[in-house]
Parts: structure tokens; sequence; C-alpha cells
């Protein structure tokens, strides 16, 4: 319900689309309820171990340096008290995406470009 509501207040397209199974591990329970939802399971390509390695400036050099035209990176989203070292990444990333000529777009973005919004399978990478 407050995803609902914030995506009227940003006035976006309302509803969630996308699913990252939990530590990769994707099953066929899994995919049956992607499908029933309507949802599409999302992998990455370039990940940063955030939980794991601590270092902001390393983090963030390591995905710029791997990550391509199209590539799908994960970073954690830093909190209060909680993976802080990711808003370090995070910005060392942009940098480092732009220093490439390359920018970070959202994933319902990167399915338009690449034409698969209406792809009718739950899983695509």
């Amino acid at each position: 319900k407050k995803l609902l509501q914030l995506q009227q207040t940003a006035k976006v397209q309302e509803g969630v689309r996308w699913f990252r199974a939990p530590h990769g591990k994707f099953s066929p329970t899994m995919e049956q309820i992607l499908r029933e939802k309507g949802l599409r399971n999302v992998m990455c390509d370039t990940y940063a171990c955030c939980p794991v390695i601590q270092d902001g400036n390393f983090i963030g050099a390591h995905l710029s340096q791997r990550a391509e035209n199209g590539s799908i990176i994960l970073v954690h989203m830093p909190e209060r008290c909680m993976r802080q070292w990711c808003m370090l990444a995070l910005q060392r990333l942009l940098h480092g995406l732009k220093e490439k000529g390359l920018c970070a777009v959202s994933i319902g973005d990167l399915a338009a470009r690449a034409g698969h919004e209406d792809r009718p399978s739950s899983s695509w990478a």
C-alpha cells in the first residue's frame, strides 16, 4: 500500500513488476508464483558483495570497472546504521560510469530499451 502511494505521489506507473530472487536462488515454485503475480525475476551481472566487503571506494571502483552497456548492477541500499559504506560506493560507481560514458537507469527503462517490455516470460537477464 505504501509503495502504491509513493508511486502515485511520484507520478510513475503504479505496481511492482520486478523481483530479485534472494541470493539468486530461483526455483520452479518461485517461477510459477511470479507468473501468477505478473512479475519478472531479474538477476544481476555486476555484484557489489557489499554485505561482506565494507569498503565503499573499492565497491564503487569495482562495480564501475566491471559494468558494461546493459549491465544490471546490484548494490544494497545504504541505511542509517546499516550498510552506510554503500553510499560512498554509489557515488563512486556513478562517477565511474560517467567516466565510461554510461549512466544508471531503472530496470524498467533497461527493459524498454532492450525491447523486453512486453515479453511474457517471468524471467530474463
